[in-house]
C-alpha cells in the first residue's frame, strides 16, 4: 500500500488523501455551522506574484468586504494556471477559488467592492462572486476540481494551498480534522468522497442527488465514528484509558 509523505503539493497520492479529508472537514463544518452561499474567483495578470503578496492582496479584499458585510467568512483554495492558454506566454499565474459564508447583501453589490480594491491592488479584471447552487457540489469543485494534479503549485513553491478566515471554521479545525479522519473509517463515506472527487461523475449528477448522498454518508459515518471505542492497555493487557470517537 502507498504510505503517505505528507507533502501534498508535491505526491499525487497525499494530494488525493488530503482532498479527501478537507472534504469531510469542511462538510461536517457546513452541516453544524452553516453550509457556504457563494463563490469567489480571484485571478492575476502578473505572472511572478509572490505568494505573501497575494495574501496580503486578499487580505485588503476582505477588509473593504467586512466595511459592507461585517460577518462575511472565506474559505479559499489557492491553484495555478496551466501555461498553456494561448495567451499565457506559458506563464502560470496563481489564482484562488473561495466560498464564502454569511452574505448579506447583494452578489453583484459585493462584486462590485471585491473589484474595485482587487483591479487596483493587482491589476486583474477578472473578478467572479455569484451564488452557489448546490452546497455540496461547490465544496467538491472547490476541493477536488481545483486540487488537479496540472494545477498543483509549480516545483519549489511552499506554503498552504487551502486557507480561511479566523471565524470560517465553528470550531478548531484540528478538532474536525481528527473527526474527519476517525469518520473515513466508513467504506460508504471514502466511496462518496471518491465520487465527488471525480469531477466528471459529480458534474453530471443531479445537485440534489449529490447533496442527499453526500450527507446521508456523513451522517452515517458519523455514528459509526460515535459507537467506536479507542483504548489504551498496559503490559498485562488491562485497560488503562477509554475513550470514544466524537460524533
Amino acid at each position: 500500500m502507498p504510505a503517505r509523505c505528507g507533502a501534498p503539493n508535491k505526491c499525487a497520492y497525499c494530494a488525493y488523501q488530503t482532498v479527501v479529508e478537507n472534504m469531510v472537514v469542511v462538510g461536517l463544518d457546513a452541516q453544524r455551522y452553516g453550509h457556504p452561499r457563494h463563490g469567489l474567483t480571484l485571478t492575476t495578470r502578473d505572472p511572478v506574484t509572490e505568494p505573501a503578496k497575494f495574501r496580503i492582496d486578499v487580505e485588503k479584499v476582505f477588509r473593504a468586504v467586512r466595511c459592507r458585510d461585517s460577518d462575511v467568512q472565506y474559505l479559499g483554495m489557492v491553484e495555478f494556471t496551466t501555461g498553456r492558454a494561448a495567451r499565457s506566454g506559458g506563464h502560470r499565474r496563481i489564482h484562488q477559488h473561495l466560498l464564502l459564508k454569511n452574505v448579506t447583501v447583494a452578489a453583484d453589490e459585493l462584486e462590485g467592492v471585491v473589484r474595485e480594491v482587487w483591479q487596483r491592488r493587482t491589476g486583474a479584471t477578472r473578478v467572479d462572486l455569484r451564488e452557489l447552487r448546490s452546497a455540496a457540489g461547490a465544496t467538491a469543485y472547490l476541493l477536488a476540481h481545483h486540487h488537479k494534479r496540472e494545477q498543483a503549485p509549480p516545483n519549489g513553491w511552499s506554503g498552504k494551498r487551502l486557507r480561511s478566515s479566523r471565524g470560517y471554521y465553528g470550531e478548531p479545525v484540528a478538532d474536525l480534522r481528527r473527526q474527519a479522519r476517525e469518520m473515513l473509517a466508513s467504506k460508504r463515506l471514502r466511496r462518496a468522497a471518491r465520487r465527488m472527487v471525480d469531477w466528471d461523475a459529480i458534474d453530471g449528477m443531479p445537485d440534489e442527488l449529490g447533496e442527499r448522498e453526500w450527507r446521508s454518508a456523513l451522517a452515517q459515518a458519523r455514528d459509526e465514528a460515535s459507537r467506536v471505542q479507542f483504548v489504551v492497555l498496559d503490559a498485562d493487557g488491562a485497560i488503562v484509558r477509554a475513550s470514544c470517537a466524537r460524533a
